[in-house]
């Protein structure tokens, strides 16, 4: 599945070149430009996060999407950036805090309720102890269903503006800064806090767009300038000079359950990371404009 800023498409794993585009005018889909998208394997549900607020989908086709936003729910605004999902509920970031949807139920953490101590969300995830990670405008947020951890520059992060989070194993954290050359930030269980740059560690590029935590205990790195596999300190790395990568743009990563790792490359659209080798799915309805894969 991928969702892009021109619909929502996804293909059969075993037939990768029938892919089916989703939009506003031919789905029951209010938006057809999307921030992020996430599969609910607990639910099986196809999660979409845009401007017109959260969509779910039963994968039944273009009448399967049930669209809920301000009007509807409890959330304070439709512009929702992101979507994660556990046994709990399905939870959304944006502006205003973060949003869960549990059952009937519905679950709104924000300053005014919670001391949250920012609301303006960049991105969130779970690590494996279940705790809720954000990243903010104001540090790196750790809920604990209790109250809130913050990490910030006094703490020891480079900047206060996190864009990207990732939950690991054993309770450790993995930030990432996009565009700004911050490098790979992770925070152990201790609160301990290391930065990967290119001046100290062999990270291929300063610049994380997305980071995945993988099955096998490693955590995939998604830069502009090619796919870095960090594990115990140091990294590996491949890119179109070393490893076979058909292009260096990274814009997304996430692993599927048989293990194998996709890509979204601007430019290139979907690539398929399995068994040493890169494979380029061809049929996407959008290549340039890819921003997010599951």
């Amino acid at each position: 599945m991928v969702a892009t800023d021109y619909g929502f498409s996804t293909v059969p794993l075993n037939n990768l070149s029938a892919w089916t585009l989703y939009y506003s005018f031919n789905s029951g889909l209010n938006q057809s430009i999307f921030n992020d998208v996430y599969y609910d394997d607990l639910r099986m549900t196809v999660i979409l996060a845009s401007t017109q607020g959260v969509h779910m989908w039963d994968g039944s086709g273009s009448t399967g999407f049930v669209n809920s936003d301000y009007t509807n729910t409890g959330l304070t605004t439709n512009n929702i950036k992101l979507r994660h999902s556990d046994a709990s509920g399905v939870w959304s970031g944006f502006t205003g805090g973060v949003f869960e949807f549990s059952g009937g139920a519905q679950n709104l953490l924000n300053t005014a309720n919670s001391g949250m101590p920012s609301q303006t969300v960049n991105d969130i995830s779970k690590d494996d102890f279940g705790r809720l990670v954000v990243g903010t405008t104001s540090g790196l947020l750790v809920w604990d269903n209790t109250s809130w951890q913050q990490f910030n520059v006094a703490s020891g992060l480079p900047s206060n503006a996190v864009y990207i989070v990732e939950g690991g194993v054993n309770g450790t954290v993995y930030a990432g800064y996009a565009t700004i050359s911050n490098g790979l930030v992770v925070i152990d269980t201790a609160g301990t806090i290391t930065q990967y740059k290119t001046n100290n560690s062999s990270i291929v590029s300063n610049q994380v767009m997305d980071i995945a935590q993988l099955a096998n205990g490693s955590v995939a790195v998604a830069t502009p300038s090619g796919l870095s596999i960090f594990s115990a300190g140091s990294f590996i790395n491949f890119t179109t000079s070393s490893g076979g990568l058909p292009a260096n743009n990274i814009k997304a990563l996430d692993e599927d359950d048989q293990g194998n790792l996709w890509l979204g490359i601007s430019g290139t659209g979907l690539v398929k990371y399995s068994a040493g080798a890169f494979t380029t799915i061809t049929g996407l309805p959008n290549a340039q404009l890819l921003f997010y894969v599951v």
